[in-house]
């Protein structure tokens, strides 16, 4: 695709030249480059975006899942300490993994 650009101040177009010079290529190679690497880095912007949002709310979830985690630690704490006041056996000698 063929892109123009007109009234562009002539101490930039020099400015590019030397530049595009620099490197052994023409303005439009130089230009061409410039261009596809400014489109690729707003597009890894975009989805650096996107992931941080997504790690945003991986960690809402994480925490979430934690705090439950902790509030059931704590229920099941009170319950084996009713059950253990209840039956009157010691709370260590309940294995809860293999019952």
């Amino acid at each position: 695709m063929e892109v123009r650009i007109r009234n562009v101040d002539k101490s930039l177009i020099k400015y590019i030249d030397e530049l595009a010079n620099k490197k052994g290529m023409s303005r439009q190679e130089f230009l061409k480059i410039y261009l596809e690497r400014v489109g690729s880095s707003s597009a890894l912007r975009d989805e650096q975006r996107r992931i941080d949002d997504n790690l945003t709310d991986i960690k809402k979830v994480v925490l979430m899942i934690h705090r439950r985690t902790k509030d059931m630690d704590d229920k099941m704490e009170n319950l084996l300490s009713f059950i253990s006041s209840e039956t009157r056996i010691p709370i260590d000698n309940v294995d809860l993994v293999n019952g």
